[in-house]
């Protein structure tokens, strides 16, 4: 987990790591790998980020657009 810097730790709890074991029954080669392009997916997406963003355009699109069902 050192090499997961620039990523919330707090997230890698023994059952959520164990998540990632079952997946790949437990073929520590195949684990580190899905982990690592997890960690690194986390990272290009900036998942740890999302609570900060600005949502105003989110609220403006809502009330500006037609989306399935307009009134």
């Amino acid at each position: 987990i050192k090499t997961f810097e620039g990523v919330d730790q707090e997230r890698f709890t023994d059952q959520y790591l164990l998540r990632f074991c079952r997946a790949r029954k437990f073929v520590l080669e195949d684990v580190k790998k899905m982990l690592t392009d997890h960690v690194q997916w986390i990272k290009d997406n900036n998942v740890d980020k999302i609570g900060q963003m600005d949502l105003d355009w989110f609220t403006f699109l809502k009330e500006n657009s037609c989306v399935g069902y307009c009134n």
